[in-house]
Parts: C-alpha cells; structure tokens; sequence
C-alpha cells in the first residue's frame, strides 16, 4: 500500500481508503480492523449481519473508532447482463 501511495502522489492523486467486508457481521471495525488501521485511511466496511447489507465509513485513527458520515452523490453504474 505505502509503494501505492508514493506512485500515486508522484502522479497528483492520493489514496483517502480502504474497503472491505464483514460477510457474516455488521459494517463495525473489528479488533483486527482497529490494530491493521492505516492512519488517515477511511475504511469503509460492507457488512452482511441476518442476510441484509449494510455500508458504514469509520475513521479508525484512535482506540475509538469514528463513524463518518457517508452520502452518494450519484451512480454510473450500469447493469450487466
């Protein structure tokens, strides 16, 4: 990820996250979430707790996790067949 970053800042970007799942446990940073944590990184996390999907943003920059607002502007995304 660190290699990713330097290329991606040589070329005028920069990475603000990371996405992951939990497919059998709502969208919440686990344990393991919060120690593999990259400071600054959002994460966010889809989770599949009694079969429903749920989508959450955190900061994880402390020992307590920040829940972040998170809003979809629009969607480009096109059915596949």
């Amino acid at each position: 990820v660190w290699r990713l970053m330097r290329e991606q800042a040589a070329n005028g970007l920069c990475l603000i996250g990371v996405y992951h799942s939990h497919p059998r446990s709502s969208p919440l940073p686990s344990a393991r979430d919060r120690t593999a944590a990259w400071g600054g990184l959002v994460q966010l996390i889809v989770g599949r707790a009694e079969g429903a999907s749920e989508l959450a943003c955190w900061s994880v920059e402390t020992d307590e996790p920040r829940q972040l607002e998170l809003r979809v502007l629009g969607s480009r995304m096109q059915e596949t067949k």
